[in-house]
């Protein structure tokens, strides 16, 4: 089964922009504004695991998407979207695999 990876690096957050960081998104349970390709949303699904993650932190935590919601486009055209999360647990940081330049990758 696919595992949706999201990176939220804190050293990235920046108040004006779509980006946000880990705490933040563990705690509200909403990861927001991610650009998904296509491609990569046709194989996304409600159950789904998804792990989010900080490289420059280490840190890294698990949870089930429950829904993700179309919001604006991005520059380029791609969607963006709200990735909504239930039960997250924090993990041991495992290195997560490389993402796009929107922080997303499907494993």
């Amino acid at each position: 089964m696919s595992t949706l990876f999201l990176l939220a690096p804190k050293s990235k957050n920046n108040p004006s922009s779509h980006q946000k960081d880990f705490d933040t998104i563990f705690n509200t349970g909403v990861g927001p504004d991610y650009g998904i390709s296509h491609g990569q949303i046709t194989r996304i699904f409600v159950g789904m695991r998804i792990i989010l993650f900080d490289r420059d932190l280490q840190r890294q935590a698990s949870g089930t998407i429950v829904r993700y919601t179309a919001t604006t486009k991005a520059g380029n055209g791609v969607q963006r979207y709200d990735v909504e999360v239930s039960n997250f647990r924090l993990k041991k940081y495992t290195n997560p695999p490389r993402v796009n330049r929107f922080g997303v990758a499907i494993i």
